[in-house]
């Protein structure tokens, strides 16, 4: 058994013998118009190669009946499909460049044939066609995926805005109860004042009536005891409402200072929830784009 690869031999082109389809004479066109018969190939027991693909036995009458003209003549084809017609009256005529055979049709590719191209620029077609298949399916995919974030966003966003509102309206409050206590401190301040006042006032009087006696020569020392002790029990009376004013006056000033401590709290609670709504809505936006 012999193996014949024409596509190792483009030069080398052959034909069926007449009523002999398992017969091809092999004729060397390299000088053309000289050639010559370089021998025969048997497919009983030869087997045929072109371009890597083995003619096969259910092919043979196919590829007769292609090559052979009837009794007239019949076609010299090579692995590339070029054709040499051989006419009985005429003989061998000149190589036809615009006249091809086609190996397609027997499972064979020619490589840069029309064929071939065509071949490659489909496989090219399908590998873009599941490239942008793939394309197509992310996209959806990451649509989906942003769409769902833009939900989640709008909806965290909203209770970011109720939030603010709600702290806003917090600070509202703490602002009015502010300037209450701030008028109440100012309340007990007027208070002090005249009570220091009313100290000054009163160490006044007793200083004159304690000359009063000393120049009456304490004629009237008893009653002006008398009167001296009053003053002093209305004194201690007066120190000890001063007494319980200044320790209003602490309790208010507590109060003012855990409402300052709790308005600053606030304030910062309110600046982080601003810069989260920020960043939040610039994370959007960058989604967006």
């Amino acid at each position: 058994m012999t193996t014949y690869n024409l596509d190792e031999t483009p030069h080398i082109f052959i034909a069926p013998y007449e009523n002999k389809k398992m017969r091809y004479q092999k004729v060397n066109f390299k000088e053309w118009p000289k050639h010559s018969i370089i021998g025969d190939i048997n497919l009983d027991k030869d087997k045929l190669i072109i371009h890597g693909t083995e003619i096969k036995e259910h092919m043979f009458q196919k590829l007769y009946d292609s090559l052979r003209l009837g009794a007239k003549g019949t076609v010299f084809v090579n692995c590339n499909g070029a054709c040499y017609i051989w006419m009985l009256s005429v003989g061998f005529d000149r190589l036809h460049h615009n006249v091809r055979f086609d190996w397609s049709p027997f499972g064979v590719t020619v490589p840069n044939s029309v064929d071939d191209l065509l071949r490659k620029e489909l496989q090219q077609k399908d590998k873009e066609v599941v490239d942008m298949t793939s394309l197509l399916a992310t996209a959806k995919g990451e649509a989906s995926a942003n769409k769902e974030g833009w939900e989640a966003s709008k909806q965290e966003v909203e209770e970011l805005k109720e939030l603010l509102l709600a702290c806003r309206m917090e600070q509202l409050d703490k602002d009015v109860e502010l300037q209450k206590v701030l008028s109440q401190q100012r309340s007990v301040k007027e208070f002090e004042l005249e009570a220091a006042k009313f100290k000054v006032e009163l160490f006044k009087e007793i200083k004159e009536r304690h000359d009063q006696v000393s120049d009456t020569n304490k004629k009237n020392y008893r009653n002006v005891e008398m009167e001296l002790h009053m003053v002093q029990h209305q004194l201690f009376n007066s120190r000890m409402e001063n007494e319980d004013m200044k320790e209003k006056l602490q309790s208010i000033q507590d109060q003012v200072f855990s409402v300052v401590t709790e308005l600053q709290s606030t304030k910062i609670e309110l600046a982080s929830s601003n810069k989260n709504m920020v960043e939040l809505v610039s994370r959007h936006f960058s989604r967006l784009k």
